[in-house]
Order: C-alpha cells, then structure tokens, then sequence
C-alpha cells in the first residue's frame, strides 16, 4: 500500500538521520581529546639527611646567645615595670594618705569655724540681751497704801501701751497667793483695767484700789487679824517691741501696813 511504503521510507530516513548525527559527534569528541591530551599528577619527594636536619633543628651558638640576651632584657624590663608599679603604688599611697589628711583637717577646720560661728552667735545674743536689760523699760512699784500703789517706770527706755489691773480680796484664812489662785479669782469676780498709754522714764503711774477700803464692811475684821486683805494685779506693756508683765501682790498687816512678802511672795514678778 502506497501509504505503508511512504512511513517505512521516512522512518528509515529518520534512523539514517540520527545514526549519521551520532557519529559526527563521536568524531568531534575523539578530535577534541586528540588535540588536548591531558596532563599527567607528579608527586615530588625530597629526601633529607638527619645529620641537615640536626644540624637545622640545633641552635647555634649566636642564637643561644640571642635567647639568653632576650630572657634578660625580658627580665631586666619585668623589674622594671614591677618597681615602677611598686613606686606608683606608694605615689598613690602618699596622695591617699595627704587626701585623707586634708579631708580629716576640712572636717576640723570646719567643726572649729561651726564652734566659732555658734560662740560669736551667743556672744551676740548674750550683747543683745545686755542691751536690752540696759536700756528696756522697767515697770515696778514703787509704794502703796490703802488707797492705792504707785508705779514706775524705772528703765531707759518708755513702756507702750501700759494698761493695768488690780483686784481685792477679803479671804477668812491665809492663802498663798499664785497665778492659778489670782485666775480662779477673776473667774468669779469682774477684772478693772485701765489704760495709760506711755510711761516715761522715771515717770509715776498711780493705780487706785477698785473699792474703799476703810469703808468695806470687812475692814474691821482685817484689822482684827480675823480676816486677811490682799491687793493684787499687774501691768501689761510694750516696750523694745516686746511685751511685758509686772505683777504684783501686797497682803495688809495691821499697825504695819501692805507687806509685798509673806504670802504674796510666789506671785510678785517683774518680766
């Protein structure tokens, strides 16, 4: 049949194909290896003597002496870092210990200058105060009677604002005349406060007794020594810009007159 005959042709064209191709390249490669052989490994070995290899390994005599000089140097440069070290150590010893000194001497120039700040300090107060009881003004009585008592101003310098106060009491028994005993007083009984303004220097102030004595229906017992009459108060100023208290108490002793002492003596104060 004309179509078998036709693929049989071509196959076999084919294969002739393929077949004439594998053989040209089989020729390429045998005329490629021709053309470049390929080079043959050597392996090189050097015989040598032991007598070339002693006498290589074994250090000659410069060379020892090359060595030895080296130790020395090394050793000569090891004491002498090792006393430089040694010498900086004691530097930095010195300098700590002269540090620490100074420190320590700091510390008590310091303590001594607090000790002289704090003398010069109380010394000034102690001048301050001095001053103050030089020239302040005093207020103190100076007499009294059954009418009443005389004050004044015994210091240099004018006491402000000068107000007062005074009471009477007509006690049965003796008392022992105290800041707590004149404050249970006023508790019960009205307070007479005048004011006076400035006191002057050596200048008087009269403070009346708040009643008539002499007319008092008590008066009789107290110059029977059956009742007691006591004349208390105080006086409140300024002077110096600080405020001060005078108080005073006075107990009547018949055919003597008032007697600051006895049992009045705890309340008399002069600030």
């Amino acid at each position: 049949m004309p179509f078998l005959e036709n693929a049989r042709r071509f196959l076999h064209a084919l294969a002739e194909k393929y077949r004439n191709e594998k053989e040209s390249a089989e020729s390429s490669q045998r005329a490629s290896i021709k053309k470049e052989p390929v080079s043959p490994t050597i392996y090189a070995e050097l015989h040598v003597p032991e007598s070339v290899v002693d006498r290589i390994t074994t250090p000659s005599a410069k060379e020892e002496a090359r060595e030895n000089q080296k130790v020395v140097i090394e050793a000569m440069t090891f004491i002498v870092v090792l006393i430089y070290s040694i010498f900086a150590g004691m530097m930095w010893f010195e300098m700590n210990t002269q540090n620490i000194n100074q420190s320590a001497a700091n510390n008590i120039a310091s303590a001594s200058t607090n000790i002289v700040i704090r003398n010069q300090r109380e010394q000034l107060a102690q001048t301050l105060k001095l001053f103050e009881l030089q020239e302040r003004g005093w207020v103190g009585w100076k007499t009294a009677d059954l009418k009443g008592m005389i004050f004044m101003n015994y210091g240099k310098s004018p006491a402000l604002h000068v107000s007062s106060s005074a009471g009477i009491s007509f006690s049965d028994k003796r008392e022992k005349i105290t800041p707590t005993w004149v404050r249970h007083f006023y508790a019960t009984t009205p307070e007479t406060r005048l004011n006076y303004g400035p006191l002057f220097p050596d200048q008087p102030m009269a403070l009346p007794v708040p009643i008539d004595i002499t007319r008092n229906k008590n008066w009789a017992d107290v110059q029977k020594e059956t009742k007691f009459l006591y004349f208390f108060g105080g006086v409140h100023y300024l002077t110096l810009d600080k405020w001060r208290d005078t108080t005073f108490c006075i107990m009547w002793v018949p055919n003597v007159g008032f007697d600051p002492g006895g049992d009045c003596s705890g309340y008399n104060s002069t600030d």
